[in-house]
């Protein structure tokens, strides 16, 4: 089983050397958001709990690059099964369960790898206040991969679920962009219309961004976003097994 794991780490490891321009793209494009929206703003809003605008959006757009790095990720399953290079993959004398457990794995690393090194080049350019330490480095990357594998499971699961190359860009579009503004990413639930509120308390990029927050800041996460980032999760991982399933059998 070792032997098998290994190879498949190595193959998912050459498909991501293959698309580093998507991750080059999906680094700076958050940084550059940062610097123009949280910079630009940081002045004009006031400071929440104690913490600036600059290092509050932080998080948030910490969750941008996770939320980009799964959507990769996604990619990349649904092309391999629109070109059966999946199937063939689930073919071969192997632990069929290893396949999406490897995917998911490498993935949740790189894409807390990625997160992790972009805080750390915000915090040398942009929030130069920002404190880390050897201490909560560890706690912020697993907190990061956590984050990582919630969203990247359940945007998996559905990239694999899905048949039309038009279903599955629908369907980014339509969740990815509400989710991202409906959530604490960006602003506070106390600075939402009451109608938004509820929503934005069990969006589950609340909770990633909130569990970063309370680890840099020690802002309290709602226990409502805690159940909603479970029940996301549970989903995420019915949905990939539901599409991998009878691979199983």
């Amino acid at each position: 089983m070792l032997g098998q794991t290994l190879i498949l780490i190595e193959r998912e490891l050459l498909s991501y050397k293959r698309s580093v321009g998507f991750m080059i793209a999906s680094f700076l494009s958050p940084l550059m958001y940062l610097f123009v929206f949280g910079y630009t703003l940081n002045k004009g809003m006031p400071s929440i709990n104690g913490v600036s605008y600059l290092n509050y959006i932080l998080p948030g757009i910490i969750m941008l690059v996770v939320i980009y790095s799964s959507l990769n990720s996604a990619t990349r399953v649904f092309i391999e099964r629109k070109s059966h290079a999946l199937l063939d993959l689930l073919s071969l004398p192997m632990n069929k369960s290893l396949v999406p457990f490897v995917k998911i794995l490498i993935h949740s690393l790189l894409s807390a790898f990625n997160a992790l090194m972009f805080l750390l080049l915000a915090k040398l350019t942009i929030c130069s206040e920002l404190y880390l330490s050897i201490d909560n480095i560890p706690v912020l990357f697993l907190a990061i991969f956590s984050s990582s594998f919630a969203v990247g499971i359940f945007m998996m699961g559905i990239a694999a679920s899905l048949r039309e190359e038009q279903s599955f860009n629908s369907l980014t579009s339509l969740f990815l962009l509400p989710m991202i503004f409906i959530s604490t990413a960006y602003y506070p639930v106390s600075l939402m219309p009451a109608v938004l509120k509820t929503l934005a308390r069990i969006n589950p990029i609340s909770f990633g961004a909130d569990l970063i927050r309370n680890i840099l800041f020690g802002i309290e996460i709602p226990i409502s976003e805690m159940i909603s980032f479970v029940v996301f999760s549970i989903v995420g991982i019915s949905l990939l097994h539901r599409s991998f399933g009878k691979y199983f059998k």
